[in-house]
């Protein structure tokens, strides 16, 4: 099945880990990014960049990546690991960001329904 690690390992019965194999293709996949965003006529953006700060706090982040087993991008986060990532970063090499595909968006919608449904619709 397709699904992302963090899903994966976060859902699934934590006894049965030993049955899953998780991989990324070594063709690629789809990758995507979290964004943090501040609008643009906040009341708040102090305490918005305090937050996002906080976020990037070496051992905070590093709290995050052992929750979600990320690979850690965040170089000073690393030695506040616990928990080993469910991939690494060198497995995303041949991956590319999902981009807004313009007019291609209905064919591309169409194809994942074959894919996830089965057969031509």
């Amino acid at each position: 099945m397709h699904g992302y690690a963090e899903n994966v390992f976060r859902e699934y019965d934590s006894t049965k880990y030993a049955d899953v194999d998780f991989f990324i293709p070594r063709e690629g996949s789809p990758m995507y990014m979290d964004n943090l965003v501040i609008l643009k006529n906040s009341k708040n953006k102090d305490l918005a960049y305090e937050f996002i700060n906080y976020l990037h706090d070496p051992q905070v982040y590093a709290k995050i990546i052992d929750y979600l087993r990320y690979p850690c991008i965040n170089a000073a986060a690393r030695p506040f690991q616990t928990r080993k990532s469910n991939y690494q970063l060198e497995d995303l090499k041949n991956s590319e960001f999902k981009e807004d595909l313009g007019p291609n968006l209905e064919l591309y919608n169409k194809l994942w329904q074959e894919i996830r449904i089965g057969g031509a619709s």
